[in-house]
């Protein structure tokens, strides 16, 4: 029992630090990925200016180095947890870089800044507005949670220990 019970801990542990990260990584996204600027007409029509289509790509691909880095990050440290390493920590490090990136995409969305342009209307001057950044569909979360597997399965591998040297219990 009691080695079923330091099994969930660590499970509540990294799911917890995961879901943690995972505001701090959509905090960190927010600030730092490019909105795309767009050109708004004095009626109220807009359009995107050349070449900031660009930025749409680039705050997913921030959105996904970030995540990698977390990913790996998380699947080492894990891994350096000595007394439950296995194929049920695989699994918790699978499911907390998922939970983590959920919850990175969901608050980066919120916390992005940006003016929709079509929220601008009619006006007396033509403008320029940068809309907030965008993160496509939500399939980007799926990024992290299979880099973290990817590293700590190679970690297994690379371990080639029948028991990945966990230290022994008394019985």
């Amino acid at each position: 029992m009691n080695e079923e019970l330091r099994l969930w801990r660590s499970g509540a542990v990294v799911v917890g630090g995961a879901v943690i990260v995972g505001a701090l990584q959509g905090w960190l996204w927010s600030r730092i990925a490019p909105g795309e600027q767009f050109f708004v007409n004095t009626d109220g029509s807009f359009g995107g200016l050349p070449t900031e289509s660009y930025h749409q790509f680039t705050s997913i691909a921030i959105f996904a180095l970030i995540g990698l880095v977390v990913a790996v990050a998380a699947a080492t440290l894990t891994w350096h947890w000595r007394s439950v390493r296995g194929a049920a920590m695989a699994l918790v490090v699978v499911g907390a870089n998922g939970l983590g990136a959920l919850t990175a995409y969901l608050l980066g969305r919120v916390l992005a800044s940006g003016i929709d342009p079509a929220t601008v209307g009619n006006s007396s001057t033509a403008s320029i507005v940068t809309a907030a950044p965008v993160l496509g569909n939500v399939m980007v979360v799926v990024v992290q949670p299979a880099i973290a597997i990817a590293v700590y399965t190679f970690l297994v591998a690379w371990n080639g220990q029948p028991g990945l040297d966990r230290p022994q219990t008394a019985a």
